[in-house]
């Protein structure tokens, strides 16, 4: 039986990496596969979230890299194959901190020349192994591409693309099997690492709202005051704080203090992932009212939150959908602050919105405030004087109403992310 501290040990443990890759290459679906993972690492699952965090953030470093990269890529699918497959052991995996340690060995294997050897291996005979090829696949879309989202990562892919823009240029990368991939990954990583630039040259501004739900004050994160039993709601003043707690915060205080230690990411990745999806919003912003208009016109009075799919390759595909929907979602799906989320949105009069960011594994909410509830009070009227027969998608009429609606709310229409 293969345990935690062979999972772990020193490179020359060869036996206890084998074993282990070998259990990884299985298909965990199948619930005979999946015991036998878990009987090599003492049968539970808390031990193989455990092993599996370590194996991670030593596979780069601890193994040569051919193994290294096909042991990460392996890695990668049991995750995902587990992630969707069973709602415990993702409870386990998220507790362990599996999130900040995917993000930490791409930090480190990208430091090590992890991208020079993507493509060494796309250009090698190695890649005309189908087994080879679809791991590269999955290395490039399942991981890089995931990564983009985190602020170190961008910080190190800026150094990493550099080095190996002779080599990503080269004809015969460009003629393998996996080059349209790595195209996809380049142009997201070049447009992040473009936003960081600007992000920096700004002073790395992060946003918070006062949580009196009645204020509407917006400012910089150190103008504010957390709450001293959640550390996590944000004050203009001792007035807003009193206010808030009468309103609810009683209430909600312990469940956001779960929510603040259940949180893996810092404060600086979390405000890079409000960046960018700031810059994404703003892109977004006009489909965004329009597909809202739309639901609101068939569901009036139904609460709603705009989804941004950042789990895929290619462009940004964002959707407006009923809050009713992700009700009915098991709530191990659902982020932890679901309910406190859209009980100040409920409170806000207008002023907040809901957005849910896919990342894999998991949603994490951001929500956009504004000083004035106009902007929403504007989609409703329109939304309310449609004639029933009337397609807001196709109409022109309500393209112009909301172009005016812009306009006529000038920076009162720009709602700032919290993070």
């Amino acid at each position: 039986m293969l345990h935690d501290d062979a999972v772990v040990s020193v490179p020359d443990a060869a036996y206890g990496y084998t074993m282990i890759f070998h259990l990884l290459s299985l298909d965990s679906q199948e619930p005979s596969n999946f015991a036998d993972i878990l009987d090599a690492v003492g049968g539970s699952q808390n031990r193989l979230a455990s092993a599996l965090n370590q194996y991670i953030v030593r596979t780069c470093t601890a193994l040569p890299s051919e193994m290294a990269m096909k042991s990460l890529a392996h890695t990668i699918n049991f995750l995902a194959e587990t992630y969707e497959a069973r709602e415990t052991f993702r409870s386990i995996l998220l507790a362990e901190g599996i999130v900040s340690s995917i993000v930490l060995t791409l930090g480190s294997a990208l430091s090590a020349g992890f991208l020079r050897h993507i493509i060494s291996f796309s250009v090698s005979p190695w890649a005309a192994d189908k087994e080879i090829s679809s791991l590269l696949d999955v290395l490039i879309l399942g991981h890089l591409l995931q990564g983009l989202a985190s602020y170190k990562v961008v910080i190190q892919m800026k150094i990493s693309l550099s080095e190996v823009e002779e080599a990503s240029a080269s004809l015969q990368f460009q003629q393998s099997a996996c080059f349209e991939y790595w195209r996809s990954f380049a142009a997201l990583a070049s447009s992040r690492i473009e936003m960081l630039c600007l992000w920096h040259s700004a002073g790395c501004p992060a946003f918070l709202a006062c949580d009196n739900m009645k204020c509407g004050v917006i400012n910089q994160r150190n103008e504010f005051r957390r709450c001293s039993g959640c550390r996590h709601a944000a004050y203009c003043s001792r007035e807003c704080q009193i206010i808030d707690w009468q309103d609810g915060h009683r209430v909600e205080c312990s469940e956001m203090r779960s929510v603040l230690q259940s949180r893996t990411l810092p404060w600086r990745e979390r405000a890079f992932i409000s960046a960018f999806f700031r810059f994404d919003y703003a892109d977004l912003r006009f489909k965004i009212a329009r597909d809202t208009i739309t639901l609101l016109q068939k569901h009036p009075g139904k609460p709603i939150c705009a989804v941004f799919n950042y789990s895929e390759p290619g462009a940004l595909v964002c959707a407006v959908h009923l809050k009713d929907d992700f009700d009915a979602l098991p709530a191990q799906r659902r982020p932890i602050e679901w309910a406190t989320q859209w009980g100040r949105l409920v409170r806000s009069g207008g002023r907040m919105e809901m957005n849910l960011l896919a990342f894999t594994p998991s949603f994490m909410i951001f929500t956009t405030r504004s000083t004035t509830s106009k902007f929403h009070e504007g989609l409703r009227r329109i939304a309310r004087d449609l004639p029933p027969d009337t397609n807001p998608s196709q109409s022109e009429k309500v393209n112009t109403c909301i172009r005016h609606l812009i306009q006529a709310m000038g920076d009162d229409a720009e709602l700032k992310e919290i993070y």
